[in-house]
């Protein structure tokens, strides 16, 4: 169908039913499984598929200089350029072109824009979460390097993760899988565990943070000096969500003391 073949309104509607489906699928696109590249190159490949007359269009989007387009593309003096701004110093910019002389309907023009506010919408998204995780590689490297496990526990539905180091620092290896009972058990019984037990509770019913280094009885059988650390999450009622915090091996450090004091 060309632009001169639509004669009715039911031409009109069947156009406009086409690009409503073309936007869905754009935004359906997951940003959290997807880099900038395939996010851009999964796009154009929808809209060459989905726009009006997808046979005569090019397409193009162009970002940071670099050019990303459909694989039958071809440039013309026909085309509709919409941008939108990506962070404070980049723009993403999108071109369909037309192969033939044509006029482009409003309602093309109008996708356009939203089109490409909707890709430089996730393609921010997909820049801050690389940069979240790249920032996570860098801080799991300095703790790894400096003997420091991270772990959580979820309140809600009752699961403790500990990072792999957490899992060294406490005598276990990589498929070892902590639960809260067994936790408190490594304490060591009497002063230790209670006094670990005691900074959780405080933790979940007052608020406070703990910073606490006790001695516990390793997954390995021996005794070691735990640097352990809490923070508690709530909700806005006051309900605690989520325990975070670090497990370090002080065991050096505490015999050194003891060794200095005698």
């Amino acid at each position: 169908m060309d632009i001169k073949q639509i004669t009715s309104q039911e031409d009109l509607r069947f156009l406009l039913q086409r690009q409503s489906d073309l936007f869905h699928q754009i935004s359906s696109l997951n940003e959290q499984e997807l880099t900038v590249r395939s996010l851009l190159e999964k796009t154009v490949e929808l809209i060459s598929k989905g726009w009006i007359y997808p046979n005569v269009m090019s397409i193009e989007f162009r970002l940071n200089g670099e050019s990303f387009t459909n694989q039958e593309f071809t440039k013309s003096d026909w085309y509709i350029k919409a941008s939108s701004p990506i962070k404070a110093e980049d723009e993403l910019e999108l071109f369909i072109y037309c192969k033939k002389d044509r006029v482009f309907l409003e309602e093309e023009k109008k996708l356009a824009q939203v089109v490409v506010q909707t890709i430089a919408s996730k393609t921010d998204r997909v820049l801050s979460r690389i940069e979240v995780e790249e920032e996570q590689k860098m801080l799991d490297k300095a703790y790894k390097l400096a003997h420091i496990g991270t772990w959580e526990y979820d309140m809600i539905n009752d699961e403790l993760y500990w990072s792999d180091v957490t899992k060294e620092v406490h005598g276990f290896g990589p498929d070892y899988d902590p639960d809260v009972e067994s936790t408190i058990q490594l304490f060591k019984e009497g002063y230790n565990r209670d006094t670990f037990a005691k900074a959780a509770n405080d933790a979940i019913e007052k608020e406070i943070p703990f910073d606490v280094e006790l001695k516990i009885v390793s997954g390995q059988g021996d005794e070691r000096w735990i640097r352990a650390t809490g923070e508690p999450e709530y909700d806005d009622e006051g309900v605690c969500l989520r325990f975070y915090g670090i497990s370090q091996n002080v065991t050096d450090r505490r015999q050194a003391e003891e060794d200095l004091e005698h």
